[in-house]
């Protein structure tokens, strides 16, 4: 193998992509608006919802039946941003969705409290909607804090310390990484390895495409040795996935930066990543395209026709997805040794390790090392199958 013969044909393969609008498409356009729409399709509910809040103090509104019954109770809601609707039948105002919750006081609630006796409450809730389960904690907790109020005011009525009740005071001091850094973790790796596999035109492109234009013939009879060729291409497929890579996730990282700083909440989180630690990542990035693409190439060569290559790339592209479930069981900081010597596994955890702040050499020198040998040993299949007639014009 000649590395100029390698850099002829890397260097006619690439501008021949670029000057393909489907690959200009695909590869440089396609992953950063696909992060996009799925970061603010996914936070469309949420972050919207937490600016509107913040900025003109929206209340979340509650029908009340009995409210005649407790006036203490619906001023106490008032004072916690509920918007109280007082309805005859708190069932009704639940079905014609008036409100998303619905409390019903029952009669002489004020006086039996008053008399020290003790009373219920009763609350309805629509469950089909989104965030309600949120909400309804939110509600319950208040109406907890309207319980303590009165059990403290009876205590002191005895001239007793209500202190007595709660001898032990807990003070909770959060030590993980910061949650914004544990989603990231989450997720990052998962753009990572989908569109490290997703260039399915290019590798179609580069193996059986030239068969359907006819120019796979002159290609062999060129004065250049098939390693050369297999190579020239090999780094043409993974170029691009390392694009697609680079480019979505420079695009979630500016587009959750976006989010936050419209929520008024720190950014830094987004770009606190310790150098080191940013540098694994993309270097990881590197390697799983690297294998990735050599599998690809592999995959396309014995197809017939783009289209057939493009239904076998279909499959070969969930899988690394599904690799990305599976790692979800594995806790932070909690995952066996033996599970970065497996390919695309290693990747995905070093991924979340290095995301969350942790550096560990020893599991980032495996991975690299394993991810780095699987990668030249799918090379050299791609290699043996290039060189088989019977792969290459199979009909």
């Amino acid at each position: 193998m000649k590395l100029r013969d390698v850099w002829v044909v890397f260097r006619k393969e690439v501008l021949d992509n670029l000057r393909d609008r489907r690959y200009m498409f695909y590869t440089l356009a396609l992953p950063p608006l696909t992060v996009l729409l799925v970061l603010f399709t996914a936070t469309m509910e949420i972050a919207p919802r937490a600016i509107d809040t913040v900025a003109s103090d929206v209340r979340i509104a509650i029908a009340v039946e009995g409210a005649a019954e407790g006036p203490s109770l619906v001023t106490f809601l008032k004072q916690e941003a509920f918007e109280v609707i007082a309805v005859e039948s708190a069932e009704d105002a639940l079905s014609s969705r008036l409100a998303q919750f619905s409390l019903t006081i029952p009669p002489r609630f004020e006086d039996i409290i008053r008399e020290q006796g003790a009373s219920s409450l009763s609350v309805r809730y629509n469950n089909d909607e989104q965030g309600s389960d949120a909400l309804r904690q939110h509600l319950v907790s208040t109406l907890d804090r309207y319980a303590a109020n009165i059990v403290v005011a009876r205590l002191r009525e005895r001239g007793v310390d209500p202190t007595l009740l709660k001898p032990v005071k807990i003070q909770i001091y959060p030590v993980g990484v910061a949650g914004t850094m544990s989603y990231l973790a989450g997720i990052i790796p998962l753009f990572l390895v989908m569109w490290g596999g997703s260039n399915i035109h290019v590798a179609a492109d580069q193996t059986v495409g030239e068969k359907e234009h006819g120019t796979l013939e002159l290609l062999l009879t060129a004065p250049i040795s098939r390693l050369s060729l297999v190579v020239g291409k090999y780094l043409t497929v993974v170029l691009a996935s390392v694009l697609s890579q680079w480019l979505s996730l420079a695009a979630f990282l500016l587009g959750l930066a976006a989010q936050l700083q419209l929520a008024d909440e720190s950014t830094t989180a987004v770009f606190m990543l310790p150098l080191p630690n940013l540098l694994g990542v993309l270097a990881g990035a590197i390697l799983l395209a690297a294998l990735l693409a050599a599998v690809q190439i592999s995959l396309c060569l014995p197809a017939k026709s783009v289209r057939e290559a493009q239904a076998l790339q279909a499959a070969f592209a969930l899988a690394p997805i599904l690799l990305w479930m599976l790692i979800q069981n594995f806790p932070h900081g909690r995952v066996p040794f033996y599970m970065f010597f497996v390919p695309v596994i290693n990747n995905l955890l070093l991924n979340r390790e290095l995301l969350m702040g942790m550096f560990t050499p020893v599991n980032m020198l495996v991975t690299f090392l394993m991810c780095a040998l699987a990668a030249a040993l799918a090379l050299r299949w791609a290699t043996h199958r290039f060189n088989q007639e019977s792969v290459l014009f199979r009909q």
